[in-house]
């Protein structure tokens, strides 16, 4: 999955961090955990 991140989070405010956070998942739940924060 990160080999899609770069293609999806960038040009927007915060696409670095939101895609250093996406980067630093080890599991698919910690992925999703920032995707429910972000929708909340």
């Amino acid at each position: 999955m990160k080999k899609f991140f770069r293609g999806y989070i960038s040009d927007f405010d915060g696409a670095n961090d939101l895609r250093q956070r996406f980067m630093a998942c080890t599991e698919v739940e910690q992925a999703l955990e920032i995707v429910e924060r972000l929708l909340t």
